[in-house]
């Protein structure tokens, strides 16, 4: 039999509080990105938490905290290109909770908005994987043509007419979920 290696991390109290602040910012966002990716939500939310171990483990250091967010979702779209390699087929995604909602608002403008986010989230999983992959990155993580093109690994430009396209057939999903509705 093959003996696992546990290996410990010795975090200072600083590390510490650094790594439950990222968790808490980009957790959420982690999970939604790498959900599109695998289309299964527990898988997403181990694959966000393998990330976030290597993030322990390597204590890479960064210029500012845009680049650990792009590093951070560049090791996130690896480690679920690996498990889709490992996996034979997808399963489809079914937990759709982690929706955003905004705080504050009247009951009637938070269903409004929760259901739009809900016919997006639907029609974002009818997208091919690299389009709903662009769209979060761009729309959910604010991240700029560039910050996307090192993230895929593809230029600039590429991820800039992949946005352009991904846009496009979003949009187009949801005019016809709004016409099958009718």
């Amino acid at each position: 039999m093959k003996k696992e290696s546990r290996e410990t991390f010795a975090l200072t109290s600083e590390e510490s509080a650094v790594l439950e602040k990222l968790i808490g910012e980009l957790r959420p966002g982690l999970v939604l990105y790498l959900n599109g990716i695998v289309k299964n939500y527990d898988t997403a939310e181990d694959l966000a938490e393998d990330c976030f171990v290597i993030l322990m483990q390597k204590k890479p250091s960064f210029p500012d905290e845009r680049a650990r967010k792009a590093w951070l979702f560049t090791v996130a779209r690896h480690l679920a290109v690996n498990h889709l390699k490992r996996e034979a087929r997808m399963i489809p995604a079914g937990d759709r909770d982690d929706l955003p909602e905004t705080p504050g608002e009247g009951t009637e403008e938070m269903l409004l908005r929760k259901e739009f986010w809900e016919e997006m989230y639907l029609a974002m999983q009818r997208l091919k994987r690299e389009y709903t992959q662009v769209l979060w990155l761009s729309s959910g993580e604010d991240l700029s043509a560039a910050e996307i093109g090192r993230i895929m690994g593809i230029t600039r430009r590429q991820a800039e007419s992949l946005l352009y396209r991904a846009r496009k057939a979003l949009r187009r999903e949801m005019e016809d979920d709004k016409e099958e509705r009718k």
